[in-house]
Parts: structure tokens; C-alpha cells; sequence
């Protein structure tokens, strides 16, 4: 993200569960082009170093847990969060909005709806920590 950030990008954070060695917020740089008809796009965010979080200060989860699959870092890069709240993510996954209708995004959500569930995970027992 450019310097001189503006909208529709923005940088918020989000406070983690205490872990050993782990940060206690966790940045997230968001693509809110199109809000609140389109649902945001982001990844975790280096506030120091003004770039994408690097893979190994990311929080990580329990193995197979829905924590671990949300926050995944091989599925395009890590360059989005992998949940049908995600506009990236969601395209191409059209089962999502079956599967899991009340996670389609529609101009009745906000900002805090997609911060609330991101902040959700990173308030559960599958998060481990950096």
C-alpha cells in the first residue's frame, strides 16, 4: 500500500489472545474499494516495515482448524483472507454462499461485521500464537 494511504484503503488492528513470543494486535491492511456493495479484501500488515505481514510473524492455528484454514499462506499468496467475507476469496467460491449463508456479504454488513470475525478467530483457542 502506497505512503500517503487513502481511502478506500485503510490499516486497522485487531487485539489477539496473549500468547508467548506473540504480538497482542495483529494489523490488517484492507482494499475497501466498492464498500459497502462489495465486501473488503486484506491481509495482515507490518506497520513498521509498511508491507504485508511476513508469513513467519503471522498468527498461526491449530492444524486443520477453521483458524488455521481462514488464515492460510498457500492459497494465493496470502495476499487475501480465505473466508466468503473476503471479496477475493469469495469469488470462485460461489458453494460458499450455500454452504454458509450468513457470511454473504450484502450491502447490510459493515466494516465492524468483517473486523468482529476475524477478531472472533483471534480470540479462540485455536490460535497458537506467531
Amino acid at each position: 500500500m502506497p505512503v500517503g494511504l487513502t481511502w478506500p484503503n485503510v490499516i486497522l488492528w485487531m487485539k489477539a489472545l496473549s500468547r508467548p513470543n506473540s504480538p497482542d494486535r495483529f494489523y490488517v491492511a484492507l482494499d475497501c474499494a466498492g464498500y459497502r456493495a462489495a465486501s473488503p479484501t486484506g491481509t495482515f500488515w507490518d506497520p513498521i516495515a509498511k508491507e504485508t505481514l511476513a508469513f513467519a510473524k503471522r498468527p498461526k492455528g491449530k492444524p486443520n482448524s477453521r483458524f488455521a484454514k481462514v488464515f492460510r499462506t498457500d492459497w494465493k499468496n496470502g495476499e487475501a483472507f480465505y473466508h466468503p467475507y473476503d471479496r477475493i476469496a469469495a469469488k470462485g467460491h460461489e458453494k460458499w454462499a450455500r454452504e454458509q449463508p450468513h457470511l454473504v456479504w450484502d450491502s447490510n454488513h459493515t466494516i465492524v461485521d468483517y473486523l468482529e470475525e476475524f477478531h472472533a478467530l483471534l480470540q479462540s483457542g485455536d490460535y497458537l500464537g506467531v
